[in-house]
């Protein structure tokens, strides 16, 4: 039962061409009739065309005899052997390829013979499927990192694109925020000659969420470096400037720094009473001065009339024409104190000029003025001459103006509106940024991987090529192993034949022996028989002579000592039997002694024949 384990190539009988040993008692093994395995390989194939690791082992081959020979028992070594061979290292292992690559047909049989295709089978599937194994596992790595790749190709296009798109989008709308401001403070920067037009829209928010320092690299909480695209930078609208033609338009002398009425906290423009109330002096003030105008005209007329009239008119009367002269006199004094209270309310609207006639030039020039510029700012089609008078200059000035105002508080409705989007856009960049982060997280994470399997393959490649080295050093060892082969099997014949022989000779000592100790048994038996005939015959006799000692002890004195002499004789004999029987167990006893001695040399033989073939098997498992 202990050889179940056993494979069947031990535990079945090895056909020889010598006679078979005889079953010895003390074998474990039992007999069983030699059969062949069934074949599942075919040996006559060449096996693969290649090996899998290089293309030179396919071109390889190994030229060994063709010599046929009859051989009937396996190739043995024994650790002594295998210690004493100066091929192998001096580790005592060796590894090299598949032998069914590099073996003949010779060495296939026996190796057929001994049953140790399957395990070779199993070796070879074994390996096969650790390479395809490998093959796979850095398929499906370099798949995955494929698949990474590709995946982070597109995650960088996609976000690149939103992005863009984005970015583009909040730089337009910006860039149309600058230029909104821009235009209104160049028009409130041109309207300042003539009036105070700083009163722009004021930024409702607090400085705690605005970044009021004059810093054009940050925007927010990111740099402006991250706005930056491929979009080519857009041109401000530039301010209208009047022709070239146009006369140079003087510094008006009403401009007067007025207080802005627009508070930061309310977002509001309350009207001033203060202003309105100097507006409708001024309007009241340049009404007064117009109609003082046609008079001065009308008296500039009848003044001339009257000289032309005078001129040709000789008065007749002194004293009359005295009257007159004092009427007018008077007249002219009047008049005159007329022109100078007009000349100091002309004078007190802060016109330049040395006199009313050079205040009112002044007053229509700055009418003139007011017009053009009017026009400059305000574009389009104006109804009104250049020579209309500065009451429907003033009009018209006040219904632009009324017109601004509501354009004004409509762009500042808007201006706040962009201001909400702004914020709602820049949250929305914030919340993008935070997404780039992450991605650009996962892609340090991706790329990191990406280097780990990048260090694996060449790790595996580097294994490869020391592969490709043990290969070529398998290749080196082939054709000393394929010697170590021959030798074995030369020293394998020859221990064979000199263990037939040495256990022929044992078995023949064995049957002498055997026979020896037969014979010896059979003249211990008739010893044995002897004597208890001869202590039968002499109890026999002890009884008849003691039956008959009492009546032959008188009669037969002579008889009696002859009878002694013969009891005497009798008990020699014994003696000597006894002492031969001695001697013959003893001879037993050493020929048992040397039965054993025989049966364990004969066990050891058979013990060192199954550590030879377990050696050989180790051999071939390594192979």
């Amino acid at each position: 039962m202990d050889d179940i384990h056993l494979p069947i190539a031990i535990r079945r009988s090895r056909r020889s061409s010598i006679k078979p040993e005889p079953d010895m008692p003390s074998s474990p093994m039992p007999s069983k009739t030699p059969k062949r395995s069934s074949r599942r390989v075919r040996f006559s194939d060449p096996g693969a065309s290649s090996s899998g690791l290089t293309p030179m082992v396919n071109r390889f081959t190994v030229a060994t005899p063709k010599r046929r020979r009859h051989s009937s028992l396996p190739v043995q070594t024994t650790p002594s052997t295998i210690r004493s061979s100066p091929a192998l290292p001096e580790s005592g292992e060796v590894t090299f390829l598949p032998l069914r690559q590099v073996l003949d047909g010779r060495v296939q049989r026996r190796i057929r013979r001994n049953g140790l295709s399957e395990e070779m089978n199993t070796i070879q599937q074994e390996k096969r499927r650790r390479n395809q194994e490998a093959k796979e596992e850095i398929e499906k790595l370099r798949n995955e990192l494929k698949a990474r790749d590709r995946e982070i190709y597109e995650l960088q296009n996609a976000t690149i694109v939103i992005d863009t798109d984005r970015i583009w989008d909040l730089e337009k709308q910006i860039q149309d925020l600058q230029d909104e401001l821009s235009k209104r403070s160049g028009r409130a920067m041109d309207q300042s000659r003539g009036y105070n037009w700083t009163l722009a829209a004021r930024e409702k928010f607090s400085q705690d969420f605005m970044d009021m320092m004059p810093d054009e690299d940050q925007f927010g909480d990111e740099t402006m470096a991250q706005f930056i695209c491929s979009t080519p930078s857009r041109a401000r609208t530039s301010f209208m400037t009047p022709p070239a033609t146009s006369p140079t338009v003087p510094g008006t002398p009403i401009f007067e720094q007025m207080e802005t009425t627009a508070m930061v906290g309310v977002q509001a423009c309350l009207p001033d009473p203060k202003q309105l109330q100097l507006e409708e002096e001024v309007s009241s003030l340049q009404l007064e001065v117009a109609k003082l105008t046609d008079t001065l005209e009308s008296y500039k007329t009848l003044s001339g009339r009257l000289s032309d009239k005078l001129s040709d008119y000789t008065p007749r009367e002194q004293s009359g024409l005295e009257a007159q002269i004092d009427a007018m006199l008077q007249a002219m004094s009047d008049r005159t104190c007329a022109l100078q209270t007009l000349t100091s309310s002309i004078t007190k609207l802060g016109f330049t000029g040395s006199d009313a006639s050079e205040m009112i030039t002044t007053l229509i020039t700055n009418f003139r003025a007011a017009r053009l510029e009017l026009e400059y700012l305000t574009p389009g089609e104006i109804t009104l001459p250049l020579s209309s008078h500065g009451a429907e200059v003033l009009d018209l000035m006040l219904t632009r103006l009324r017109d601004m105002a509501k354009r004004a508080k409509e762009d500042e409705d808007a201006i706040d509106e962009y201001h909400e989007i702004e914020l709602s856009l820049r949250k929305q960049l914030d919340a993008r940024v935070t997404i780039m982060d992450g991605l650009k997280a996962e892609m340090g994470k991706a790329e990191k991987l990406i280097s780990d399997k990048i260090a694996r393959i060449r790790e595996l490649e580097v294994a490869n090529q020391r592969l490709k080295g043990a290969v070529d050093g398998y290749i080196r060892d082939i054709s000393e192993l394929e010697d170590l082969v021959q030798r074995m099997e030369r020293e394998g014949h020859d221990a064979k034949d000199e263990y037939a022989v040495q256990l022929e000779v044992k078995h023949k000592i064995l049957t002498r022996k055997e026979d020896t100790i037969a014979s010896l048994e059979a003249k211990l038996s008739s010893a044995l028989t002897r004597s208890s005939d001869l202590q039968s015959q002499i109890q026999t006799l002890q009884t008849s002579h003691t039956q008959t000692i009492s009546t032959l002890n008188k009669k037969h004195g002579s008889a009696l000592a002859a009878r002694d002499s013969s009891v005497l004789k009798y008990r020699s004999e014994i003696d000597k039997l006894n002492e031969s029987l001695r001697s013959a167990h003893d001879k037993i006893c050493g020929l048992r002694v040397e039965n054993g001695g025989l049966r364990r040399e004969v066990e050891e033989e058979r013990v060192k024949a199954k550590e030879v073939i377990d050696a050989m098997k180790e051999e071939l498992e390594r192979v």
